[in-house]
C-alpha cells in the first residue's frame, strides 16, 4: 500500500507551494539511511545521497525501497536550522507522491533527523544515520 492516500496526493498537486525563504549554505555531503515513521503505517525505509550544492541545484537522490520508489533531490538552501530538500519522485509514481520537501537537521553526531512535508503540513518524521 502506498503512503499517500489519493485524496492526500490530490490536495498536494492542486496546492500552491512556494519554498521557504532560506539563506545560501551548501547541503552537506552525506550518504544517509534510515526509517520514515508516518502515521498509519509501519516504519519503512529510506535512502538519501547528497553532494555538495548551492540552492537550486540538484543535489543527491532519494530512495524508499520497500515502495520501489526513487527520485532526486533538490536544494532550497537553509530554513529554520534545517537543510531543505525537495523531493521529485520519478520512479514508482503510483506508489508515492511525486513531489514533497524534506528539512534535514542534525540532531547529535552522526544521527539526524528530517520532517517531509506535503505542502507546507508535516506529513512524516525521519530518523537517519550517516552511512558514509
Amino acid at each position: 500500500e502506498a503512503p499517500l492516500s489519493t485524496d492526500q496526493a490530490k490536495n498536494f498537486s492542486n496546492s500552491s507551494y512556494s519554498p521557504p525563504e532560506s539563506i545560501q549554505a551548501p547541503v552537506p555531503h552525506r550518504e544517509w539511511g534510515g526509517k520514515v515513521n508516518q502515521s498509519g503505517y509501519p516504519p519503512y525505509s529510506i535512502q538519501i545521497n547528497l553532494k555538495h550544492c548551492s540552492p537550486g541545484q540538484v543535489c543527491g537522490s532519494v530512495n524508499y525501497p520497500e515502495f520501489q520508489c526513487s527520485g532526486k533531490l533538490t536544494s532550497l538552501g537553509v530554513a529554520n536550522g534545517a537543510y531543505r530538500l525537495r523531493e521529485n519522485i520519478n520512479k514508482g509514481l503510483d506508489r508515492c507522491i511525486a513531489e514533497s520537501e524534506i528539512a534535514l537537521r542534525q540532531i547529535e553526531g552522526s544521527s539526524w533527523g528530517a520532517t517531509i512535508l506535503v505542502g507546507d503540513q508535516p506529513y512524516a518524521e525521519v530518523s537517519l544515520k550517516k552511512t558514509r
